[in-house]
C-alpha cells in the first residue's frame, strides 16, 4: 500500500502507511524503530497541515514515549493531540488520548490527575456511537484496579469489558487484552484456574497478532 500511495503521490495515503507500520512495530516491542516511522510520518504531516492525521501521530508518539518511560515527552505528546481533538471536535479520538494521558499521570505517580482523565474520558464516551471509546476506557480502569489491588473492581470491570465485545465481528489486540485482564483479575482472586482459560484465549490471538508484549506479560502465567 505504501508503495502505491508514493506512486500515485498521496501524501495522506504516505503518512497513514507509515503511521500504520510503526503501530505494528510498537505492537511487537520495538519501540525506537516505531518511533522513528511516526517521526517521519509527522514531518510529512506537519507540511501538508492534515490535522486529523496529526491526532494519530502524537498519539501513537505518547504511547512509545511511555513505553520508553519517558513520561514527559509522552505527555507533551498526548495534550497537544488532546487539543487538536478538542478544536476538531473528535469524541472518539479525544476517549483515547485522555485515557493514554491517565496512563502517562498514572505512571509518575499522579493518581489523582489519572482518574480525573478517565473521568472525563468516560463522561465522552457514554456519548459516542460506536464501542471502542468504552473500551478504551474500560481497559485503563481495570490496569488501574489491578494495580491498586483491587481485584473484586478489576474483576467487575473486567466482566464489562468483555461484554462490549460480544456483539462485534472482529477480535482486534484490544480483546487480547481484554482476555489478559481477566485472566489476572481472577488469578489475583484466587481462581488459578478459571483465569488459565482467559490467558489461553489470549495468548492464542497474542501470537496470532504477533503481540510480543502481550505474550511476555502472558508467559509469566502459562
Amino acid at each position: 500500500a505504501l508503495k502505491i500511495n508514493k506512486e500515485i503521490g498521496s501524501k495522506y495515503g504516505i503518512a497513514l502507511d507509515i503511521i500504520a507500520i510503526g503501530e505494528i512495530h510498537g505492537d511487537r516491542g520495538n519501540y525506537k524503530i516505531a518511533l522513528n516511522y511516526q517521526k517521519e510520518a509527522e514531518r510529512i504531516i506537519r507540511e501538508s497541515g492534515m490535522k486529523l492525521l496529526l491526532v494519530y501521530c502524537l498519539k501513537a508518539n505518547g504511547i512509545l514515549y511511555n513505553e520508553l518511560k519517558d513520561f514527559s515527552k509522552a505527555s507533551k505528546n498526548l495534550k497537544n493531540a488532546l487539543n487538536i481533538c478538542e478544536e476538531l471536535k473528535l469524541k472518539s479520538e479525544m476517549c483515547e488520548t485522555l485515557s493514554l494521558l491517565a496512563r502517562v499521570s498514572y505512571a509518575t505517580g499522579k493518581k489523582g490527575i489519572a482518574k480525573n482523565y478517565l473521568g472525563r474520558g468516560l463522561k465522552i464516551a457514554k456519548k459516542c456511537k460506536g464501542k471502542a471509546p468504552m473500551i478504551t476506557i474500560f481497559s485503563t480502569y481495570a490496569e488501574f484496579h489491578l494495580s491498586n489491588r483491587s481485584y473484586k473492581k478489576a474483576k467487575k470491570t473486567s466482566e464489562e469489558l468483555l461484554d462490549l465485545f460480544k456483539t462485534t465481528k472482529y477480535k482486534n489486540s484490544s480483546y487480547a487484552e481484554a482476555l489478559y485482564l481477566m485472566g489476572r483479575s481472577l488469578y489475583n482472586s484466587g481462581e488459578k484456574n478459571k483465569a488459565k482459560k482467559y490467558f489461553s484465549r489470549s495468548l492464542s490471538l497474542a501470537q496470532k497478532m504477533k503481540l510480543t508484549p502481550l505474550i511476555d506479560n502472558l508467559s509469566k502465567f502459562l
